[in-house]
């Protein structure tokens, strides 16, 4: 009897699983699809790492889906940060059903890269870029011909100085 009261105490105190890639709980709600400007730059991982006022980050529009045969909607597409010094870029991991080949195409001005693969596929980091350049995934399921894009564009975390600040700073020593 007592071994099962020792075995209750240590399933209690297990941390919880870590999902794939991205930190979090498993079963731990994600965002997915398209973020929100407070998502991208006031997430737990801003909050954990001090972020300069140039640094830049990614932000995504919402996806725009067309249907594959009969309607279908299997595609999904997880945008995970990634820190890469003080700048912090993503890379996708993208999943439709597990036999269902996928083509995924990342592109950022010069930089054009084609993942495939069957079930899920991830993504390398994309390239840092600077402040306004527009990035794209498209996604491709090749059984129900079901497609997914998703644009984004890389912003600055520190947000606006407004002219006030930048005129308060030049005059004000202190």
């Amino acid at each position: 009897m007592s071994d099962q009261g020792q075995t209750d105490r240590q399933t209690q105190h297990r941390p919880a699983p870590l999902s794939r890639g991205n930190g979090r709980p498993a079963g731990a709600p994600v965002s997915g699809g398209g973020r929100s400007l407070s998502d991208a730059v006031g997430g737990p991982a801003l909050r954990t790492r001090p972020a300069r006022a140039e640094s830049p980050a990614i932000i995504a529009d919402e996806p725009i889906v067309t249907e594959g045969r009969n309607g279908e909607h299997h595609v999904s597409i997880q945008w995970i940060d990634v820190w890469i010094g003080d700048a912090k870029p993503c890379r996708f991991d993208v999943t439709t059903l597990p036999d269902h080949g996928l083509e995924v195409t990342v592109e950022q001005e010069a930089y054009r890269r084609v993942f495939t693969g069957t079930g899920t596929v991830s993504t390398l980091p994309v390239p840092i870029a600077p402040i306004g350049t527009k990035i794209s995934v498209k996604v491709l399921d090749v059984v129900t011909g079901e497609r997914v894009e998703q644009k984004g564009s890389w912003i600055n975390m520190g947000g606006r100085r407004s002219f006030w600040d930048a005129l308060k700073r030049l005059f004000w020593k202190g």
